[in-house]
Formats: structure tokens, sequence, C-alpha cells
């Protein structure tokens, strides 16, 4: 890493370039985007949200159904093994008060 450049800021630049390929994804060639999918596991699953974003929004769906049955109750924020889906579900709420949640 360059002199003086510590791992936040590494991070931070790492963090707003992935930004940035998400807001060009329309201007990426198959083979780039086929490239990010390789970096990582994570990444692969990001860039498939990206490019699919109803399919996401399906299965996260699933989910949540999967989720309310095997437990009887919404999945707790704080919780780490819930807390992403649960994340997910307050996001919802909030899109659907505001108007942004589409039929």
């Amino acid at each position: 890493r360059p002199e003086g450049v510590g791992v936040a800021d590494k991070e931070i630049s790492l963090a707003r370039w992935l930004g940035t390929q998400r807001k060009k994804l329309a201007q990426l060639s198959r083979q780039q985007v086929d490239q990010l999918r390789t970096v990582h596991p994570k990444i692969a699953a990001s860039v498939d949200r990206w490019t699919a974003p109803f399919d996401h929004w399906l299965s996260r769906c699933h989910d949540m159904s999967e989720f309310v049955k095997q437990h009887g109750r919404l999945p707790r924020i704080n919780d780490m093994s819930e807390g992403s889906l649960g994340r997910w579900w307050r996001v919802q709420n909030l899109r659907q008060k505001a108007g942004r949640l589409t039929e």
C-alpha cells in the first residue's frame, strides 16, 4: 500500500471504487462484470443483486417467509444470525411507508 495510507483509507477507497462500479454497471462490459464476480463470493452476491434486483427481492421474501414459519416471529435486527434479514425487513417497511415499494 502507498506510504502514509492506512488500512481504513484503503478500505474507504475500495468501497468508493465498488460503489462507482455499481453506478456504472450498465457501462461495464460483460467481461468486467464477470471479473467482479470472481473477486469474492460477497462481491459476486452484490453484483447479482445489482443485475437482478427483483430476483434478490423475491429471494429475501422467501427467506422471510421461511424464517417466520420456523420461528413464529419476525427476525431481530440486533441478533447476529438474524440481523441481515431483520434490517432488510425494516427497509421494506420504510419504503412502503414512503410510497417507494412498488406492487
